[in-house]
C-alpha cells in the first residue's frame, strides 16, 4: 500500500465526509423546521372556520408536505447510515472518446456542488465494471447508448467508522482480500448486504432484465437469498417511480427467516418488500377455520416414517392430471336451470350459452364472474342500489348448478379416479393435499386479488411442489425471481422433475384466468442461471457437505479452515463435557452465533433438556421464532437458510441417518456452518458422513 496514494485517498474520504455532514445538518434543519410548520398548519385547520373548498386545499397541502417530510426523513437515516461507511470502490477509465476520469461507488450517490458526484449508487450502470470486469477493456448499456473504453485501475476500500483502514488495487478474484475477510469473520443474527463483494456471476443475476421470470438455481452457500434481495434493491432503482417496496412480495420458507433478512434492504437504502408464506397463502384463500398440516410438518412425518407422504402428489404428472381432471369437470360439472327472481326469468339456454359458448375459454370462476356481470346489465341495469344483493344472490344460485362446488369432496372424487385414498393426520389435511385442495378452490372460486404485486421472490423454490408453483404463478401475474437448490430439496423423488418442467408448468398456469391446452401449449420466456462457487463454508466444511451428495456441482471457495470433527459419546456425562469444551472453545475464536442442530424439532426439545441445566445461555429455537444471537438448539428444517459461526449436530448415526431425505437434511445441517463443526454420535456414525472421514484418515 502506497503511503502517498493512502493520504490522497484519506483526504478524499475527509471531503465526502464533510459533505455527507453538511447534508445532514441541512436535512436535519429543513425537517425540524417542516415538522412545526406542518403542526401548526394541522392545528389552524381544525381551530379556524373555513368553507369546504378551503377546508379540502389545506388538507392536500399538509397531505403533500407530510409524504414529503416522510421521504426526507428517509434520506436523512439513508446519510446517517451512508456517513460510516460511504463507498467502497473506485474505478478509473478511459473511453475510447475521452480523458480518463475515474468515480467511486458506495451503497448509495453523492452529488458534489459542480453537479457531478462524489459517489455513484452501486446499482448504476457504471458501476457494472467494477464487478464484472478486470482491468483493460470494458463496454456497458446507458439509456443513452452503448460505452466502451478501458478499464485503468481498480481501488477496493476498508473503511469502518468513517476511518479508512486501507487500500488495495487489485482486479477482481474471489480470493481477493475484502472477500476472504468478510467471509472470515463471524456470522451475525441478521443477514448481511454483500455489496461490496458481489461477483461477477451474482452481479449479472441481480442485473437480469426485469421483464422475464428467473430461475436461479445455486449451491449452498452460494448466496442465492442475498442475491435475490440485492435483485430487489436493483430493480427499485433502475425502475424507480414505476415499482415500490410494497409492490414487491417475498416468498420465505417460514416466518423466522423473514426476520432473518430482514435488514438487507434497509441496509440498501431501500424499505422493507412485503414478505409471507405459502401457510399464510393458504390460510388467506381458505380461511382460518381449516386444520391442515404445515411443510415442517410433513417433513417431520416423513422423517418418522409412520404416516408415509405419496410423492405423486408433489409432481409434474399429478399437476397435470389434476388440471385435465377439472378442465373435464367444467363441462360435465355443471348444469344450467332457470333462474327466477320475481318477474324475471332468466332461461337455462341463455346461462349454458354463455357458459358453454361465450366464455368457455376462461377458467370456472371467471365464466361465473363475468355471467352475473351480464346478468345484471342486461336484466337488472335499473336496480344499482341493489346490485351487491343481486351479485350474491345470482352467485348463489349459479354455484349450485355445479354438481359438486365443494373442493375437497371433488378432490376426493379426483383421488377416487386413481384409486387412491384420502385421510387426515392428527386430524389435518395433509400438507400434500391441502395444495391440491387450494388449487380445485381456485378452479371453482378464484383468488383474493394479487394484482398489486409487480415483482415476487419465490426463495427455497426446491420445497415447492408442481401445484404449488402452479398457483403461484397464477396468483402473481408479474415477473418473478426463483431461487433454489436441488441438492437442498425435501422432495426427493419429484424435485427434479419439477424442476426440469418448471416452464411447462408456467405455461399451464395462467392469472388471465384462461384455460391451457396441456397437451399443446407454448413455453414461456425464461432465463435460468446456475450458481455453482459456494462461499459460505470454509473449504474443508463445503467438502464435507459435497461429500454426503456425492456433489461434484459445487466448487468450494479456497477459504481454508479447521477440519470437520466426528466425535464418539457413550454417556449423558461425556456429551455435556463434549459440549462445555466446544462452547468454550467457540467463545475463545470470538463466534456470534453457534446452531446446535438436530433431526427434528422433538430432538431439540430433548437436547434442551439434557444442556440446559448445564448451560443457561442455550436458547431454544421453535417454529416462528426470532433467530437471534448466541447458542441456538434447532432442528435442521427451521435451520434453513440460516448460517452459525459454528455448528454443532447431533445423533449423526447411521439409524437416525439412513434414508434419502436423512441424507438431504444432513446436507442442508452441514451448509449452515461457517469456519467450524463437530458432528457427535452415540451409536455407528452415519455412513453418509464416515466415507468423508475415512478420506481423511487415508490421507
Amino acid at each position: 500500500m502506497n503511503k502517498e496514494i493512502f493520504e490522497e485517498e484519506k483526504k478524499y474520504l475527509d471531503v465526502v465526509k464533510k459533505q455527507i455532514k453538511n447534508n445532514i445538518n441541512s436535512l436535519s434543519a429543513f425537517l425540524s423546521s417542516e415538522k412545526a410548520e406542518i403542526q401548526a398548519e394541522k392545528y389552524a385547520m381544525r381551530e379556524t372556520w373555513v368553507t369546504a373548498s378551503d377546508a379540502d386545499d389545506t388538507f392536500l397541502d399538509i397531505y403533500q408536505r407530510s409524504n414529503d417530510y416522510e421521504e426526507r426523513e428517509k434520506q436523512l437515516i439513508q446519510l446517517k447510515r451512508m456517513e460510516k461507511n460511504p463507498y467502497f470502490a473506485r474505478v478509473d477509465v478511459l473511453e475510447s472518446k475521452g480523458k480518463p476520469y475515474y468515480n467511486y461507488i458506495g451503497y448509495r450517490s453523492l452529488e458534489n456542488a459542480e453537479g457531478g458526484f462524489y459517489i455513484i449508487d452501486w446499482r448504476a450502470p457504471f458501476a457494472s465494471l467494477f464487478y464484472d470486469y478486470d482491468k483493460g477493456k470494458f463496454s456497458y448499456n446507458t439509456i443513452n447508448g452503448p460505452v466502451s473504453g478501458e478499464i485503468l485501475n481498480k481501488r477496493q476500500f476498508k473503511i469502518e467508522n468513517q476511518e479508512l483502514k486501507y487500500y488495495f488495487d487489485a482486479d477482481i478474484k474471489v480470493d481477493d482480500d475484502i472477500l476472504q475477510e468478510t467471509l472470515s469473520s463471524s456470522t451475525n443474527e441478521k443477514m448481511k448486504n454483500i455489496v461490496a463483494t458481489i461477483q461477477r456471476e451474482q452481479n449479472q443475476i441481480i442485473r437480469c432484465s426485469e421483464k422475464y421470470n428467473t430461475l436461479v438455481l445455486g449451491v449452498a452457500g452460494s448466496g442465492k437469498t442475498s442475491i435475490a434481495l440485492h435483485r430487489i434493491a436493483y430493480l427499485l432503482y433502475k425502475l424507480k417511480g414505476k415499482l415500490k417496496s410494497s409492490e414487491v412480495l417475498i416468498l420465505s420458507p417460514n416466518e423466522m427467516f423473514s426476520g432473518y433478512i430482514s435488514e438487507v434492504l434497509p441496509e440498501l437504502n431501500e424499505d422493507n418488500a412485503l414478505n409471507t408464506t405459502f401457510e399464510k397463502i393458504i390460510r388467506n384463500e381458505l380461511g382460518e377455520n381449516i386444520e391442515f398440516e404445515t411443510k415442517k410438518e410433513q417433513v417431520e412425518r416423513k422423517l418418522l416414517g409412520k404416516f408415509p407422504c405419496d410423492e405423486e402428489k408433489n409432481s409434474y404428472e399429478f399437476l397435470l392430471e389434476l388440471y385435465k381432471f377439472l378442465v373435464k369437470f367444467s363441462v360435465a360439472g355443471f348444469k344450467p336451470s332457470n333462474i327466477k327472481l320475481g318477474a324475471y326469468n332468466i332461461p337455462e339456454s341463455k346461462i349454458a350459452g354463455m357458459y358453454f359458448k361465450s366464455f368457455s375459454k376462461v377458467m370456472p370462476y371467471k365464466r361465473i364472474e363475468w355471467i352475473i356481470e351480464n346478468l345484471i346489465e342486461t336484466y337488472f341495469s335499473s336496480f344499482d342500489k341493489l346490485e351487491f344483493k343481486l351479485q350474491e344472490f345470482l352467485q348463489a344460485k349459479l354455484y349450485r348448478m355445479f354438481v359438486n362446488n365443494n373442493p375437497i369432496n371433488l378432490y376426493k372424487k379426483f383421488l377416487t379416479s386413481k384409486n387412491k385414498s384420502f385421510s387426515l393426520i392428527k386430524g389435518k389435511i395433509k400438507h400434500e393435499d391441502i395444495i391440491a385442495i387450494l388449487m380445485i378452490n381456485y378452479f371453482l372460486y378464484g383468488s383474493i386479488d394479487y394484482t398489486s404485486f409487480k415483482h415476487v421472490v419465490i426463495d427455497e423454490s426446491q420445497d415447492y411442489n408442481a401445484i404449488q408453483l402452479f398457483l403461484l404463478n397464477s396468483f402473481f401475474n408479474c415477473p418473478k425471481t426463483i431461487v433454489g437448490d436441488v441438492g437442498q430439496s425435501l422432495n426427493v423423488n419429484s424435485t427434479n422433475s419439477v424442476v426440469n418442467h418448471i416452464e411447462q408448468i408456467f405455461s399451464v398456469s395462467n392469472a388471465e384466468h384462461k384455460l391451457t391446452d396441456v397437451n399443446n401449449f407454448e413455453l414461456k420466456e425464461m432465463i435460468k442461471l446456475n450458481l455453482t462457487k459456494s462461499y459460505r463454508s470454509s473449504y474443508q466444511i463445503t467438502n464435507l457437505a459435497n461429500s454426503i451428495l456425492n456433489r461434484t456441482d459445487c466448487e468450494p471457495v479456497k477459504r481454508m479452515g479447521n477440519k470437520p470433527e466426528l466425535y464418539k459419546v457413550s454417556t449423558k456425562q461425556q456429551l455435556i463435557a463434549k459440549f462445555k469444551k466446544l462452547f468454550e472453545y467457540y467463545k475463545q475464536k470470538g463466534y456470534n452465533n453457534i446452531g446446535v442442530i438436530t433431526k427434528t424439532s422433538s430432538n431439540s426439545v430433548e437436547l434442551f433438556n439434557i444442556l440446559s441445566p448445564h448451560f443457561s445461555d442455550v436458547k431454544l429455537i421453535t417454529e416462528n421464532e426470532t433467530y437471534l444471537n448466541g447458542t441456538v438448539i434447532i432442528d435442521a428444517f427451521s435451520s434453513k437458510g440460516l448460517e452459525f459461526d459454528a455448528v454443532i449436530m447431533f445423533n449423526i448415526n447411521n439409524v437416525e441417518y439412513s434414508t434419502e431425505l436423512d441424507k438431504q437434511l444432513l446436507y442442508v445441517a452441514v451448509t449452515r456452518a461457517l469456519h467450524d463443526i463437530c458432528l457427535i454420535h452415540t451409536k455407528e456414525p452415519s455412513s453418509f458422513v464416515t466415507k468423508y472421514f475415512n478420506g481423511l484418515e487415508e490421507k
